[in-house]
């Protein structure tokens, strides 16, 4: 051995020679190593035993393959050993050998990196004891090496995992740990550790009564066993009064579950929520000032509210009447062009076909060039066909004029303020533009219209505005009668009557007494001599209405239809141009599964 060694090791302490007793000893010695080396050869441990006197190392096979050597790849000496230690663990280890050897340890336990061959380390659990002579020197130490590699790597990665936990919960508001069926703490975060004034290291496996009193300890303890027990978890909200003030918590407590679906510990969190009941509080003291404000902002909006739809009105039939009336503008220039060629294309076409009536006449036998084409183009049905599209295309056009007129008609651009004008064209233009909605449709028949039209001379009125107003009502009953009669037998229909009232009072009066039937006194009036009045019905055999929405049709904003189909503003507005532009009347009658009526009542000539 040499000095280096022997100073290591042995503390400068010579080995004494007793050759007879030691050469005894070495044989026992060479039985029991391969004893042993039999006995390991099935395990998966590393035999090896260290002469220290020599300084020779013996590894055995599984030791070396261990490190990925075979059994000649590697010499047996201490230097090469020393060789194979990561030069991090080398200290440690050496000087856990010498504690063994000073008798400061009943074993020599180490675990450490040793150098594998394919230049990456092993960690391995190395175990063994001394070997000493008669006179209690020690000459020989022997021991196990096992491959504990995959357990490290397993520690490491427990270990970062346990630290992206803990930077997680230390990260969270929230007051968060974890305690062991006992109820001793586990883990903690630093929100807890700034609560109570502790750290991680010192309340680990503590209870506690390391915190608050015997007392509270024992009640938070019985419900970390309750939450075990019966396998649920906990809620409360609790007050704790600090320095700075009274905090309120509310805490979760819940058992966290091993793989075989046991409870093995306890989990809680608690938030401070004082700031949140703080806004509570602040919320309600405000809520009873925010009442009395909205109480007047009402009153304030209902004002606005009416002004608004006035200016959306106003607005709203600016913009169709223009668009109206710009679509009737760009759609009759050409049309007025079709249909005033139309006569002469009539004409060129009557022309050319008698040209060729007379060649079939004195040319009854064309080259096969031209009989050809004759047959290919079918000559005979062509000269059939070709009047009737042209007539076709009058129809056509006459229809579209027809429509053009009665836009323009109903957008009225072209009469500014009062004019006299006739309320059945305007009630005609507002049906054609509602055509559409009165066809048949997928669920119900085609709503029929039933004009009563009395006689009755021009009105003096913003002709518009009016049609605006035929528009809204009969909107809304083609609505009442779509919703009535969707999936029934019975057709829809819509009655519209005209006639003249003068100004005796009787008549009012009759009438309003008169809810089933408003129309009685139509015929009384049909004819008289002076009329000052005239009457527009329009009924429909819908569902009618109860006597609470018929009480607030006329108010701004209410609808009885879905979100997004109606905006409460069409018979405010009615009610608005009626009543308070025209001086008029605007009535409803209605009653559940009876329909609806609406009495519309203008003066023929507006008073001055």
């Amino acid at each position: 051995m040499t000095n280096l060694t022997n100073e290591l090791l042995l503390g400068n302490k010579k080995v004494e020679s007793e050759v007879p007793i030691l050469q005894q000893s070495e044989q026992l010695l060479l039985q029991s190593q391969e004893l042993f080396e039999l006995a390991v050869l099935g395990a998966n441990d590393g035999l090896w035993d260290w002469n220290l006197e020599t300084n020779e190392i013996f590894f055995s096979a599984r030791w070396k393959n261990i490190l990925g050597f075979t059994e000649d790849e590697m010499q047996n000496n201490f230097d090469e050993w020393k060789k194979k230690v990561h030069p991090d663990d080398l200290e440690q280890v050496l000087a856990t050998l010498q504690a063994h050897f000073d008798g400061s340890t009943a074993y020599y336990e180490s675990e450490h990196r040793l150098l594998h061959k394919d230049g990456t380390y092993r960690w391995v659990f190395s175990r063994g004891g001394l070997v000493r002579n008669a006179s209690g020197s020690p000459y020989r130490i022997a021991g196990l090496n096992t491959d504990i590699t995959k357990r490290k790597q397993a520690e490491e990665t427990q270990q970062e995992r346990e630290k992206q936990l803990q930077d997680i919960i230390d990260n969270s508001t929230a007051v968060i740990y974890v305690k062991d069926k006992e109820s001793k703490y586990i883990l903690i975060n630093r929100r807890f550790e700034n609560l109570f004034n502790v750290t991680k290291e010192d309340i680990k496996g503590k209870t506690d009564s390391y915190i608050v009193s015997p007392e509270a300890a024992e009640i938070v303890m019985a419900n970390d066993q309750k939450v075990l027990a019966a396998k649920t978890e906990i809620c409360w909200e609790e007050n704790v009064l600090y320095e700075d003030g009274l905090h309120t918590y509310v805490s979760l407590k819940f058992p966290l579950y091993d793989r075989a679906g046991f409870p093995y510990a306890v989990c809680g969190i608690s938030t401070d929520i004082t700031d949140r009941k703080k806004a509570e509080e602040s919320l309600r003291k405000s809520e009873a000032q925010l009442r009395e404000k909205t109480i007047q902002l009402e009153q304030t909006l209902q004002k606005l509210q009416q002004t608004q739809s006035q200016l959306i009105q106003s607005e709203k039939m600016s913009g169709l009447g223009q668009l109206v009336a710009g679509i009737a503008h760009e759609v009759n220039n050409p049309v007025n062009f079709i249909y005033g060629n139309l006569v002469h294309a009539n004409q060129y076409t009557q022309d050319l076909l008698n040209l060729l009536s007379l060649y079939q006449q004195y040319y009854p036998h064309p080259v096969p060039e031209i009989q050809d084409e004759i047959e290919a183009i079918d000559l005979d049905y062509l000269v059939e066909d070709l009047p009737k599209i042209l007539t076709s295309m009058k129809i056509g056009t006459d229809r579209i004029r027809q429509i053009v007129l009665s836009l323009r008609n109903f957008s009225r651009l072209d009469e500014a303020g009062m004019k006299a004008v006739d309320i059945h064209q305007g009630l005609d233009s507002t049906l054609l533009i509602l055509q559409n909605r009165l066809r048949e449709k997928e669920g119900r028949s085609a709503i029929q219209v039933i004009k009563e039209y009395g006689n009755m001379p021009d009105v003096e009125c913003h002709a518009g505005q009016m049609n605006q107003v035929f528009m809204n009502i009969l909107n809304n009953a083609i609505d009442a009668v779509d919703n009535y009669n969707k999936n029934r037998k019975h057709s829809g229909i819509i009655t519209i009557s005209t006639f003249l009232k003068d100004e005796d009072g009787s008549m009012k009066d009759e009438t309003d007494s008169s809810i089933d039937s408003p129309s009685r006194g139509k015929q009384r009036y049909a004819n008289i001599p002076h009329p000052s009045y005239v009457v527009i019905q329009i009924k429909d055999n819908g569902s009618g209405m109860t006597a609470d929405v018929k009480n607030r049709i006329f108010d701004p904003f209410f609808t009885t239809k879905p979100v997004g189909q109606g905006t409460g503003l069409g018979l405010a507005i009615s009610y608005q141009i009626v009543v308070e532009k025209h001086r008029g009347v605007l009535k409803c009658f209605s009653e559940p599964g009876q329909g609806t009526e609406f009495w519309i009542e203008i003066p023929i000539q507006y008073p001055s």
